[in-house]
């Protein structure tokens, strides 16, 4: 495990809510606390295990890396179908001195819809029946998203910052918030 040697640091920011939501949303405008922050030291390269039939264990050696998140503007949707389940806002994405400003949606629960085989490993490919809301035992899915089925989502090959060499999907909303079919 990599652990950030600024005690500082926090991968998470706080916000306060207002006591009653305004046209729906219950917006926090501003954070409290310092921004979400991380210093990840430099990682060595991972050599492939002969000992093993795969090679896929080996990994390339990471240089040290520095990121911030900076959110704003944050609304969270609260209505009797949708209570905090939709988020929009403005992100400040900064990696190594390097920023990019984002427009954020976002639903919750956040689910990975990749496409698996029948021992349960992934396979590098979308698979939209793993963002449907429940379980489809005929589909060999035996645990639905858990998002509601009023959301229009679908699955999508997500890697925001070009962080991983591996593919990763996850069930995306597809309207701006208040994003309902």
């Amino acid at each position: 495990m990599v652990s950030d040697p600024n005690p500082d640091h926090k991968l998470y920011t706080v916000g306060d809510f207002p006591k009653e939501p305004a046209n729906d949303f219950c917006p926090v405008p501003q954070m409290r606390m310092a921004d979400a922050e991380i210093d990840i030291p430099d990682l060595p390269e991972v050599l492939d295990n002969p000992m093993t039939p795969d090679d896929d264990e080996a990994k390339p050696p990471v240089p040290a890396t520095h990121y911030v998140y900076k959110w704003s503007n944050l609304e969270y949707l609260v209505r009797p179908d949708a209570i905090g389940t939709q988020l929009r806002g403005d992100l400040e994405y900064t990696k190594n001195g390097c920023t990019a400003q984002y427009k954020v949606k976002a639903v919750y629960p956040a689910r990975n819809c990749e496409k698996q085989d029948d021992a349960g490993h992934p396979l590098g490919v979308a698979d939209p029946d793993r963002c449907f809301p429940v379980s489809q035992p005929d589909k060999k899915i035996f645990e639905g998203s858990g998002i509601s089925p009023d959301f229009p989502v679908e699955c999508v090959e997500f890697d925001p910052a070009g962080l991983t060499t591996s593919k990763r999907f996850y069930c995306m909303i597809t309207k701006d918030v208040p994003a309902f079919k």
